[in-house]
């Protein structure tokens, strides 16, 4: 999960794996995060698995873009977020899928995910400009990690 800092990847990991989030804001200063889980899937012949699978949470920050590429590489599918009330966000998501094509492997997995939906009042990206960015290359979603579990 790639991003900017302050776009809510932790957030949204965190609200995937555990159902709820921290009511208090901390200050992750981690290169890489690593949230490592079992997810139940249901396959198409109703077959019911569970995947081993590892979440890596990667810092926005400047300091740390130069080596999260060493995160990307053995990747199955990447999310890129952005916060639909933060446009710097949005306009940094060429910046992230270039790191992802660069490092991950070939025909990955791309998501667009605009984060805190729950922010309408302070909407900066409307939810077309999302969909447009991805078309072709990347599935779109949006959601709030505070607010929306069932969409995460």
């Amino acid at each position: 999960m790639v991003g900017e800092s302050d776009v809510g990847k932790t957030t949204l990991i965190k609200m995937f794996l555990n159902g709820q989030v921290d009511s208090l804001k901390k200050d992750w200063t981690d290169v890489c995060n690593d949230f490592q889980t079992v997810i139940p899937i249901e396959m198409e012949n109703g077959q019911k698995n569970r995947v081993k699978s590892s979440l890596w949470d990667t810092a926005g920050t400047e300091e740390f873009k130069s080596i999260a590429g060493m995160y990307y590489r053995d990747a199955h599918a990447a999310i890129i977020v952005y916060s639909i009330d933060n446009k710097h966000s949005f306009e940094k998501v060429n910046y992230w899928e270039s790191q992802v094509n660069d490092y991950c492997p070939p025909g990955i997995l791309k998501v667009l995910v605009g984060n805190k939906s729950d922010m309408e009042n302070d909407r900066k990206v409307k939810p077309e400009d999302g969909q447009e960015r991805a078309s072709d290359s990347m599935l779109f979603y949006e959601t709030s990690a505070q607010t929306s579990y069932e969409s995460v």
